[in-house]
């Protein structure tokens, strides 16, 4: 499964009744009460568009967008009532809990700006990086204005809510107030990608039940922006549900099984000028496109059909690329008994599983990594002390993540490892990772039993030669 990960290349806070950008601060303030505020943010989908129209991503259905936000707020529980100052540090704030956030479309282009302060005063020092250009309460752009003042007011909100809404996407709700910002937006991105609609960003707001609300001291929620010096840079998560789970080597009869077919051009995967055909003893099969340069088809065996321990071939053809055909490739796979598969009757014994401790190559352990690269890392799945026997597993799952002081913090979650004919692997993209030093945990799982694998593999992503902190 191919996990993308896209940062926000612009963000805002509006203040109502202001003219201050604040384009440069880094952390997004929402408020409701005695004052409130609205987040503009932007990613650019240009890159996920290019994965799905090189293949990467075959089929578009199968994307899911997940929108993340880290909370500034690390609550600590004898002060969480306690007041302090707001952002214009003219009066006084607390964290806000039990409220209902919305995100929903902005239908103009606007700009970043400048600006950091929420006020022209310093009372510390008397100097503000103050600006008023780009994004703010009135204007989208230094010269342009909103359709309305903070693009829609809180009534227009309201009255678009609703099943039919084409403007507001989603609703999350927060119970205590410092719960990590997520939301599902896949069908908007998909749009996006498409072309069915302007990406021009989203507005995070209060729900307008909220932002209607009188309140003596302001109710605050606060998120990083793009411009953190921290790791917790906001970012757009794009899954692809299509994993690799090559059967060639474990071809087990009486069972759905799948055989793949891969282009390889310098050893780099490359798309066919047209789908490939495969036939299995002469009976055509449809051929079906996973990933870039990964083909594959679905077949089932049944015992009456053929013996285990069994050689069939499966012919490839249709092979053309770059406008010249190339001749068919034949390959070859051998029958497993089922009775290796399926059991019935008493309870699998996992007792009696081989010994296993995955590997993992492609990446050194405590290598620096310069950001930018594509790195494969393979997962060696053997039994202890054998060549070429592959441990009997239902998933093999990865999971990279960083440690901030006693916490370990997710990248990327649990996520299905591809199985490539005798090899599983992964693929880091180190152009989506922050300059850090990052872990990796393999968890394998078979019958009922689940091993997780810690911290296999530990490894530094670098900016220009600098090593984090």
């Amino acid at each position: 499964m191919l996990v993308t990960h896209t940062f926000l290349d612009k963000s805002n806070t509006i203040i109502e009744g202001s003219l201050a950008n604040t384009g440069l601060n880094p952390v997004m303030s929402l408020y409701y009460g005695n004052m409130w505020t609205r987040v503009l943010i932007h990613f650019d989908t240009d890159k996920l568009k290019s994965l799905v129209e090189n293949k990467t991503y075959p089929d578009i259905t199968k994307l899911k967008h997940v929108l993340k936000l880290w909370n500034v707020s690390d609550i600590d529980l004898p002060r969480i009532n306690c007041p302090f100052p707001d952002s214009r540090r003219t009066n006084t704030r607390e964290r806000a809990t039990s409220f209902e956030l919305i995100l929903f479309l902005i239908p103009q282009y606007w700009e970043t700006g400048r600006g950091f302060d929420y006020t022209d005063e310093n009372p510390l020092n008397g100097k503000a990086s103050y600006s008023e250009y780009g994004s703010n309460w009135f204007y989208s752009t230094t010269d342009k204005r909103w359709r309305k003042p903070g693009i829609y007011t809180p009534e227009e909100l309201i009255n678009m809510d609703g099943e039919d809404n084409s403007v507001i996407i989603g609703r999350k709700r927060f119970d205590f107030g410092n719960e990590q910002f997520e939301m599902d937006i896949t069908e908007i991105v998909n749009k996006f990608i498409k072309g069915k609609l302007q990406n021009y960003g989203l507005c995070i707001a209060f729900a307008p039940e909220f932002e209607m609300m009188a309140e003596n001291v302001s109710q605050y929620a606060g998120f990083f922006s793009n411009r953190t010096n921290t790791f917790f840079e906001p970012y757009l998560e794009t899954t692809y549900n299509e994993t690799i789970r090559d059967d060639r080597v474990n071809f087990f009869l009486n069972k759905q099984n799948k055989l793949f077919f891969y282009a390889n051009v310098g050893g780099k995967s490359v798309n066919l000028d047209e789908m490939p055909t495969c036939a299995v003893d002469g009976r055509p099969m449809v051929v079906k496109q996973a990933t870039k340069g990964a083909y594959y088809i679905d077949i089932e065996i049944d015992t009456n059909e053929m013996e285990p321990d069994t050689m069939f071939y499966d012919i490839w053809g249709n092979i053309k690329y770059q406008g010249k055909n190339y001749p068919d490739v034949e390959l070859h796979t051998t029958t497993k008994s089922p009775e290796n598969y399926l059991t019935f009757g008493l309870p699998f014994d996992t007792e009696r599983l081989p010994k296993f401790t995955p590997s993992l190559s492609g990446i050194n352990d405590n290598e620096y990594i310069e950001q930018g690269s594509l790195r494969k890392v393979n997962v060696d799945c053997k039994i202890n002390y054998t060549t070429d026997q592959i441990y009997p597993f239902d998933q093999l799952k990865y999971r990279l993540y960083v440690i901030e002081a006693d916490r370990q913090i997710d990248v990327i979650p649990w996520t299905d490892c591809d199985f490539m004919y005798n090899s599983a692997c992964f693929h880091i993209n180190t152009s989506e990772l922050l300059p850090h030093e990052y872990h990796v945990d393999i968890k394998v799982t078979y019958d009922m039993d689940e091993a997780v694998h810690k911290n296999l593999l530990t490894f530094s992503v670098i900016n220009n030669g600098r090593q984090p902190e």
